[in-house]
């Protein structure tokens, strides 16, 4: 036995959040997340998972694969933030995607409920496949 057996047996393994006995948010192996949060090689390593994630996503859309790498990343920044199930309802966007109308795409992503800064930007990015320097939010 290991101090990582023992630990997983007193502790148990959970991998989504929780409350523990003493009412703190936790995750994994016990970990506090209230008070410790998560290192920044942690959030990366997270974010990286996240990133894999929505590529396996935009993979499935016929479109994503000929894009050059800044509207793929458009893409790919709007399946990080919605999940696939609601950028499937973009039925309008995909649409253009399709038919490579990035002005339109780019309309789309102006119209929709994404935060206004965020969409200000993706949408720049969609209609001159140039990156731009988008403001945060």
């Amino acid at each position: 036995m290991t101090i990582t057996d023992l630990l997983l047996l007193h502790e148990g393994e959970k991998l989504k959040p929780y409350t523990d006995t003493a009412g703190k948010v936790t995750i994994g192996v016990g970990h506090n997340l209230t008070d410790k949060g998560i290192t920044v090689s942690e959030s990366r390593m997270l974010l990286a998972g996240d990133i894999a994630d929505a590529q396996n996503d935009a993979r499935t859309f016929p479109w994503f694969a000929p894009l050059d790498l800044v509207r793929q990343a458009v893409v790919l920044d709007m399946l990080f933030n919605l999940g696939l199930a609601t950028f499937q309802t973009f039925v309008k966007f995909r649409a253009a995607m399709l038919a490579q109308d990035y002005i339109q795409a780019s309309a789309e992503i102006l119209n929709s409920h994404i935060a206004p800064k965020r969409a200000e930007g993706l949408a720049a990015m969609m209609q001159t496949g140039e990156w731009i320097e988008p403001e945060r939010g």
